[in-house]
């Protein structure tokens, strides 16, 4: 006959012996003093190894019938291990008795084993079968009653029955929700990723013969993606991937995913105390120049204490330190955590982004998986979008900020103004990255042209009275402004053809001299320029009153157009820069007398070089 008997040391040898001789095979199984001696021993992984692993005692085949008694340990009869065993053929695909009638044998009462064990309700699950007769002639009886009756149906409507009847709980040796949330999703998302390298067998493995795990792979099998082989980053950058467990397997999900100019960190960290890993991690950054970086939260053994605050743990002080370093740099939290205090202390400090780990109660949507790769695709692509252009924002404000702290000929409180407008541009230049915020792109041009406004303020830059003129290392330069009545006109002449600035008449005054005279006499007159459109200048302008002020319709500010505005201000706030201009050569007695000349002619201006 083809039945199986899986017996312990408890069992009559006699009865081990008749059915060997008369109803098919018998296999051992022993939980012994020196199997739990041992730190790293696992009930699991032993069954598992038992029946599927490389040293098998069980022939791999399917049987007739299988024959397991209540307990099979001789240290602890009542953790009822033939229950444990029965659970793991039934989760164990790959040993081929998905279905084989399973017959508990022993003289316990039924219901008094179901409350014992927490296993117990496969007492009451199909083609599982009881009794307290225990010899070879009832085994036979059983044999042939149920082999008689047995039928089967679809694998997977008897896994669905079966998963509905039955429930299994973390052994255990996991401390945590995290430790499970985390080889979960290494093995969810490796699997639908179809990474198949030595580490990710290596981790299948591991939890490949845990009961929980193959509860939970039965409960929420996985779907594929289709042409995942295809799914790449659009943008390229540098990304920093910063994680206690990258030996796990996380390192290969995403070496897979950022495919280059993708580097782990985190190797060392049990090691090293919550200090050290945020210093030496401050390093990591500073010499790898990120774009975007991927942190997991919990990075230390103090993190996961019940009573930790958010802003003690340790990837939330790595955060901030990044963020010091350069607010451009895009970093992403990687994390087991829903509770919503957390996501939001984070969101205060600046993560640009999350990838929620995979729980076991995300895979109840059987689609979770795919989705969640799609959302890392798109959340680090996204990221190297924004980094090229934040992080050179950034870099170019902290330079800016420097230059005005130097320079000596700024009031006191405009360092302070200029660091408040950047900071208010920059938030604003972060937002337009929204849908619904596109347009703060333009509201940012305009922030950060205000520090224009604001320097042409400064009394030793432009100094306006009845005559106009600009400073220059202590030099009046004398641009003009002539009163004609009630009216104000003014005008800046061109040397050898290059510039004609000139106003409309106005009666105000204090309307009259805009932005843009003054600033074109400051680059003519303070940095020499031959024209008053140096550095941009006039483009600057433009974009800033028929685009920023004024958009036509989804006209938005770009943020090469922000980065051109940016470099001008950092020239004009630059001290060396400025030159020693001699006026009497930049315009000479016959260009001023040639275009006084054609001015009068026309009846519009009157140009003078007389200094005031």
């Amino acid at each position: 006959m083809n039945s199986l008997l899986i017996y312990s040391q408890n069992e009559v040898s006699q009865l081990v012996n008749d059915f060997d001789k008369k109803l098919g095979k018998t296999c051992d199984f022993q939980v012994g003093k020196q199997d739990l001696l041992i730190p790293s021993f696992s009930i699991d992984e032993k069954m598992n190894d038992f029946f599927v692993g490389k040293e098998s005692k069980i022939e791999n085949k399917k049987y007739d019938v299988i024959f397991i008694p209540y307990s099979l340990s001789a240290e602890n009869y009542i953790e009822f291990l033939g229950l444990r065993f029965a659970f793991h053929i039934r989760l164990t695909p790959s040993f081929n008795n998905l279905q084989t009638p399973i017959v508990f044998f022993g003289y316990e009462n039924v219901f008094e084993v179901n409350k014992v064990s927490e296993l117990g309700s496969i007492l009451f699950s199909k083609n599982i079968f009881t009794t307290d007769k225990i010899s070879i002639e009832d085994f036979r009886n059983q044999i042939e009653y149920i082999t008689k009756n047995h039928k089967e149906i679809v694998d997977d409507d008897f896994i669905e029955q079966f998963m509905k009847r039955n429930t299994i709980t973390p052994s255990g040796n996991y401390a945590t929700h995290h430790s499970i949330t985390n080889e979960w999703s290494i093995y969810r998302w490796a699997k639908a990723l179809k990474i198949d390298n030595q580490q990710i067998q290596k981790i299948e493995r591991n939890i490949g013969g845990n009961l929980y795990f193959k509860y939970l792979k039965a409960k929420y099998p996985i779907k594929d993606i289709q042409n995942v082989e295809k799914i790449r980053l659009q943008e390229s950058g540098r990304i920093l991937y910063i994680d206690d467990e990258i030996e796990k397997g996380w390192d290969n999900i995403f070496k897979y995913i950022c495919e280059k100019d993708y580097e782990p960190f985190g190797a060392d960290f049990k090691k090293w105390d919550s200090q050290t890993i945020i210093d030496k991690t401050v390093e990591k950054i500073h010499d790898f120049e990120p774009d975007v970086v991927v942190l997991d939260f919990r990075l230390h053994d103090d993190d996961f204490s019940d009573d930790v605050k958010p802003k003690d743990v340790t990837g939330y002080k790595i955060l901030e330190n990044i963020k010091e370093i350069n607010k451009g740099i895009q970093v992403i939290i990687l994390s087991a955590t829903n509770k919503i205090w957390n996501l939001l202390k984070l969101q205060e400090a600046k993560a640009d982004g999350f990838i929620m780990k995979e729980s076991p109660e995300l895979s109840m949507d059987e689609n979770f998986s795919n989705t969640q790769i799609d959302h890392i695709y798109k959340e680090i692509n996204d990221k190297l979008m924004r980094a090229k252009k934040l992080k050179n924002l950034h870099n170019q404000i902290s330079k800016i900020n420097d230059l005005v702290i130097k320079t000596k000929e700024f009031d006191d409180d405009f360092p302070a103004s200029v660091t408040r407008n950047m900071e208010i541009a920059y938030k604003l230049a972060y937002d337009s990255f929204k849908i619904s915020e596109k347009e703060y792109v333009n509201y940012s041009y305009l922030q950060f042209f205000l520090i224009i406004e604001e320097y042409l303020k400064q009394p030793k830059v432009f100094v306006e009275g009845d005559n106009c003129y600009v400073f220059q290392d202590g030099k009046e330069f004398l641009v003009r402004q002539k009163k004609i009545g009630k009216k104000y006109t003014n005008a800046i002449s061109f040397s050898d053809g290059h510039f004609l600035i000139k106003q409309e008449e106005k009666e105000d005054k204090r309307n009259f001299l805009d932005v843009n005279f003054k600033m074109s006499a400051v680059l003519l007159f303070k940095f020499g320029f031959p024209t008053s459109g140096a550095i941009n200048w006039t483009k600057i302008y433009t974009i800033r009153n028929e685009k920023a002020a004024h958009p036509i319709k989804t006209d938005l500010v770009t943020f090469g157009e922000i980065d051109m505005l940016m470099n001008f201000i950092q020239y004009i706030f630059n001290n060396e820069n400025l030159k020693d201009v001699n006026l009497s050569k930049a315009l000479p007695e016959q260009t001023w007398e040639e275009q006084e000349k054609a001015l009068q002619n026309s009846g519009k201006f009157k140009i003078t070089k007389q200094r005031k």
